[in-house]
């Protein structure tokens, strides 16, 4: 009764049999959250149940900020150059992907959050990663995964990055939800997007978006399952899995990315200044209201009466009232910056205590216990 992935190929159902029970897929806020100041270890006060980590060019540490003051707290010294991080469910371990310009080799780079220290290196890049509960990382690799040659999702050991299980070729793994027992998964070369109940196997729910032909940069799901919203190279859409309707779409050339509130009543987007096609566009900030169906707030590029300097890389924070603003690494740079969901505007930048506090990506996760 070994841990493996089954599937029948008539019905393509599958689930994931483990010897502990089942499996539970938590995400790991790829790519995205923010920062404030201070300096070096024991700086300002204990974290609360949550940090954000923040790294850029060229800090010699990774910066831990309490997520609700937004001040520096602590550090972890890394001399990488760091495109990814997040953290396991309990905040346990930190996983960096890290490229090479740094001065360490690439590859993902494992810490113990409680005592600072690197646990294990990797030369495996983290492409975008999930959690499971029982500690299983599931990973979308953007290249070549042990020789293999196909872009594929993998189930892996949460130390060691060793690939225990893969999804079926034709499915990527785009989100989860109800803690990972389902998740949210895109046909391989169309836009449908459909929910995968990871114990019994079922699908459920269809969207298509309409740029299906386009590349799909981020897609999230809302906590109740019944929507998504999707960044792709020709819109933005929000979708409604149950019905296929489109609920609401704009026009954008991304990439971008978004993000969901935890009570699931907005999502966010934020597109950099340079678009898909590296030509020169403004950044952008969109704050969509889900229940009420409407753009609640725009944000173009940075003006008198507008402190969005930068955009490419979203997240909310945990109080869901606050979302992090940052550059997407390869189109531009700039500070961390906190967006107000109420107001609907930029209500500070985040300076850290470095010479260039340009953020190159940051992540959130529970402070460890």
């Amino acid at each position: 009764m070994g841990n493996r992935l089954g599937f029948g190929s008539a019905l393509h159902w599958w689930r994931l049999e483990l010897t502990t029970g089942k499996l539970t897929v938590f995400a790991l806020l790829l790519g995205a959250m923010s920062l404030s100041c201070s300096q070096e270890r024991s700086l300002s006060p204990q974290p609360t149940d949550w940090v954000v980590y923040a790294a850029g060019w060229n800090f010699r540490q990774i910066y831990i900020l309490d997520a609700d003051s937004l001040s520096v707290v602590d550090s972890i010294p890394f001399r990488g150059s760091p495109l990814l991080m997040g953290t396991n469910p309990s905040g346990e371990y930190l996983y960096v992907w890290s490229d090479n310009r740094g001065i360490v080799p690439p590859g993902t780079y494992i810490f113990d959050t409680k005592e600072k220290n690197l646990v294990h290196y990797s030369a495996v890049s983290l492409g975008r990663t999930r959690f499971a509960s029982h500690g299983r990382l599931l990973i979308r690799n953007s290249t070549y995964y042990e020789g293999e040659p196909l872009t594929r999702t993998y189930f892996c050991d949460p130390l060691t990055l060793t690939a225990l299980d893969s999804l079926p070729d034709n499915l990527q793994f785009r989100d989860a939800l109800n803690q990972g027992d389902t998740i949210l998964v895109q046909e391989r070369g169309s836009g449908n997007l459909r929910l995968l109940d990871l114990e019994t196997g079922r699908m459920t729910g269809l969207y298509t978006a309409s740029t299906r032909q386009a590349y799909m940069w981020y897609a999230r799901v809302a906590p109740d399952g019944r929507s998504a919203a999707i960044v792709s190279d020709g819109a933005i859409e929000i979708g409604d899995l149950l019905t296929g309707e489109i609920l609401m779409s704009v026009r954008s050339r991304g990439p971008g990315q978004v993000d969901i509130s935890p009570d699931g009543s907005h999502a966010i987007v934020s597109t950099p200044i340079l678009d898909a096609w590296f030509e020169a566009s403004p950044s952008r900030l969109y704050l969509f209201d889900l229940r009420n169906r409407v753009l609640a707030a725009y944000l173009e590029g940075f003006s008198e009466s507008n402190d969005l300097e930068c955009g490419g890389l979203c997240s909310f924070l945990p109080d869901g009232t606050r979302a992090l603003v940052g550059a997407i690494d390869g189109w531009n740079y700039g500070p961390l910056q906190v967006f107000d969901a109420k107001s609907g505007s930029i209500i500070r930048w985040i300076d850290l205590p470095t010479e260039d506090s340009d953020v190159r990506c940051f992540g959130v996760g529970r402070a460890p216990k």
